[in-house]
């Protein structure tokens, strides 16, 4: 963390020195590879969106798409370097929702900085790129029990919770693309698969509802039907669908 945890002097400790950290980025970079970076604490994001700059810095802005996982806290100085870098957040979710370990958090972090967990919205607005995952079998892989809390900030089925700061949901577009599109670009996919265009790869799910056209509270109780990758049937039977 960027500062000590309520009633102590722990903080935590980087697990790569800042200088290591941004040699192998830039030696990332050289090789056309991303770097994915794993960091829950604003420390440790600060930490990662340096490297990033120090490389960018060093060697020119690249399209090698770096990305930063987890990001629980984010602080607000940090939020728009994110687009200003050309760093993809990927948040799970899933887990911005107010359950007893995120009680225990709030606790340990206490109040200023619990005003700072997954801003995912606030990352949208200041021109960053969202890209959702699901990090199991942590979490469940299914992401529409994601997309549902990225818009509600509530776990599914909880109907007495508070929404976890409400004003960092995004909407079911902005969901939707950060599960597809966004995912295959962070890949480098986005050429091949994440959207339904001609001459893309026939990668695609039927749904048993709409969830454009349902209430956000029912999207995780959604069902897929039928699943099919590069225009083969992998899921589901396509003769029942047929009239």
């Amino acid at each position: 963390m960027l500062a000590p945890y309520e009633g102590t002097m722990e903080k935590g400790a980087s697990q790569i020195p800042l200088e290591t950290l941004a040699e192998a980025v830039s030696q990332l970079d050289a090789k056309g590879l991303q770097a994915h970076f794993h960091a829950i604490g604003d420390g440790g994001v600060r930490e990662a969106l340096d490297a990033v700059q120090r490389a960018r810095a060093r060697d020119g802005m690249s399209d090698t798409r770096p990305m930063i996982s987890h990001l629980n806290v984010v602080d607000p100085v940090d939020q728009p370097r994110f687009g200003q870098l050309g760093v993809t957040a990927i948040f799970q979710p899933l887990w911005a929702c107010d359950e007893p370990y995120m009680r225990l958090t709030i606790e340990r972090i206490g109040p200023k900085r619990a005003g700072y967990i997954y801003p995912a919205n606030s990352i949208l607005k200041a021109g960053g790129k969202l890209a959702y995952g699901a990090d199991w079998s942590v979490a469940s892989a299914n992401p529409l029990e994601g997309i549902e809390v990225a818009l509600t900030r509530i776990a599914p089925g909880d109907k007495d919770a508070k929404p976890l700061l409400a004003d960092e949901a995004v909407t079911l577009a902005q969901a939707v693309q950060a599960y597809t599109l966004n995912v295959a670009y962070v890949n480098h996919l986005d050429k091949q698969t994440g959207s339904i265009l001609a001459g893309k790869s026939a990668d695609l799910i039927v749904l048993d509802s709409d969830i454009f056209a349902i209430p956000t509270t029912e999207i995780s109780k959604t069902k897929v039907l039928v699943t099919l990758f590069q225009g083969r049937e992998v899921f589901g039977k396509l003769a029942a669908l047929r009239p």
